[in-house]
């Protein structure tokens, strides 16, 4: 569920057979000598090893690689939103180099789906990622700096540095031309029921309401009062309310390390913990355009591909249907910025905190967004877009 890169299909480099490289070095020493490698070594803070109960786990759920194929390795890694990450692994003499080069190249693109839209600054780590392989060692290097990294591993061997870039998902088209969508199914997507706050809202009596529904209510009475103004258009209260969101809650980091808070996904984790999915997005935003009286539409789909689960909205203005991807918009490098930082960064920022808003259709399949396009209406109009004075 997470967004924005294209991973390069780069196979450049092939050792020479001449002579299998070989390195006197330990794989902690060689890790040592590619952190060394970086800018900022010390982003490198975490590590597996064989000894580590997690190691065994993370080889073979994420790497999908068996621990009988390899004979030891080492992992170091950051923060569970960041992607920096450098893998070693020996392999045994008869194990097959090539498939363990495609298993770490998979799982630079499964990496790249988690990040993809979310953090493109993390995406964009994950595009220069590279498999680098000598004899019997391979290496994941996902760095700030990844030619530092490559000639780092190479001073260890008697070869010559060379890039295993992985390769692009492969996009199936339709007979529109349209990347063929199949909802991934990885995250539950299903809905918030929030008729009951809506009904409650209008009627002013919300005593059949559940606590969590009490104070996702109460939350938005004090948005919509505090940014709703008399006379506002429906355009401009939108625009009020996407703002809002985006200024109120952040990306729930959780998520890139699958530790999504329980309410993540629905708009309890927006209004009150502050922190959210895109579903969770998606069915806030929803809910403050029912409130305000104005016709809106959530649209389960799927992005990188159809490899990523995703949910966004459209509005209809004036008759016409208009995409909006709040989360997108939210991109997590915001919420690491100050509450002072923030209000002097918003205007610098203005482009890409609306890039999403009030777009069309085809603006958004260009963007990797996937969805049963013939169960939701087309947005062609330009109108209301972003801005719209």
């Amino acid at each position: 569920m997470k967004r924005f890169a294209f991973v390069a299909l780069c196979l450049l480099f092939v050792l020479s057979a001449c002579g299998a490289p070989t390195t006197e070095k330990s794989l902690s020493e060689l890790a040592e000598a590619l952190a060394a490698s970086q800018p900022e070594p010390e982003v490198y803070f975490n590590q597996l090893t064989p000894q580590d109960a997690l190691y065994e786990l993370k080889l073979q759920n994420s790497y999908h690689l068996d621990i009988d194929y390899v004979e030891d390795g080492i992992i170091l890694y950051g923060s569970g939103m960041e992607a920096y990450e450098i893998a070693l692994f020996l392999l045994p003499a008869s194990a097959d180099q090539q498939q363990a080069v495609e298993a770490l190249q998979g799982y630079i693109s499964d990496r790249t789906a988690d990040f993809y839209g979310y953090a493109p600054e993390q995406t964009a780590l994950l595009e220069q990622a590279a498999v680098e392989s000598a004899g019997r060692y391979v290496a994941l290097l996902i760095c700030a700096d990844t030619d530092a990294a490559q000639a780092a591993f190479a001073d260890c061997f008697d070869y010559t540095a060379g890039t295993i870039l992985p390769a692009e998902p492969s996009a199936e088209l339709d007979e529109n031309g349209y990347v063929v969508y199949r909802q991934p199914g990885e995250a539950d997507m299903t809905v918030y029921d929030t008729g009951g706050i809506v009904s409650a809202y209008r009627s002013g009596e919300d005593a059949a309401l559940s606590e969590q529904d009490k104070e996702i209510l109460r939350v938005c009475e004090e948005a919509i009062s505090a940014v709703i103004r008399e006379g506002m258009t429906d355009y401009e209260k939108e625009l009020a309310i996407h703002d809002w969101i985006i200024q109120w809650a952040d990306y729930d980091r959780g998520a890139f390390a699958d530790k999504a808070g329980e309410n993540a996904s629905n708009p309890y984790g927006i209004l009150v913990d502050r922190k959210g999915i895109c579903l969770g997005y998606a069915t806030t935003f929803d809910l403050f355009m029912q409130l305000l009286d104005i016709q809106t539409q959530l649209v389960v789909g799927a992005s990188f591909h159809s490899s990523e689960d995703h949910a966004w909205n459209m509005v209809l203005l004036d008759g016409a249907w208009y995409c909006v991807d709040v989360t997108w918009d939210d991109q997590i490098t915001w919420d690491q910025l100050s509450e002072q930082d923030a209000a002097i960064e918003w205007q610098a920022m203005d482009h890409a905190l609306h890039q999403y808003f009030n777009v069309t259709s085809e603006f958004m399949r260009l963007s990797d967004h996937q969805w049963d396009y013939d169960a939701v209406p087309e947005a062609t109009e330009t109108k209301y877009a972003y801005p719209h004075s």
